[in-house]
């Protein structure tokens, strides 16, 4: 793997669901990341990569990007993402997939009205 860190899902209960429908949804989601084809993801990367181009034409933003980079001990990562990104297998995806995306390994929090 590329970079070992937390992953997280955030949702908010839509008028008229509940909780137990939002949890289902994000499963369901998360099932589907293990039959990702190739196609998904080369459509996925195109979509991140527009997104950082984008995020990037704030000054606000680049200095964000170089406060992550530096954080992570290398400054000039900020340069490579998109070609690190871009050279995820779907291999790679699925691996993670499998090995990460299970119910066992999953903390919850819900905020909840009063």
């Amino acid at each position: 793997m590329h970079d070992p860190s937390s992953l997280v899902l955030t949702g908010q209960v839509a008028p008229g669901h509940t909780i137990e429908e939002l949890e289902a949804g994000i499963e369901e989601v998360l099932l589907k990341i293990q039959d990702l084809q190739e196609e998904d993801l080369e459509r996925l990367k195109s979509k991140l990569e527009a997104a950082m181009v984008m995020q990037r034409t704030t000054l606000l933003n680049k200095a964000i990007a170089l406060a992550m980079a530096d954080a992570s001990g290398d400054v000039d990562r900020v340069n490579q993402l998109i070609d690190i990104y871009r050279s995820i297998t779907l291999d790679e995806v699925k691996a993670y997939a499998k090995e990460i995306l299970q119910p066992h390994r999953c903390s919850t929090l819900y905020y909840l009205p009063e």
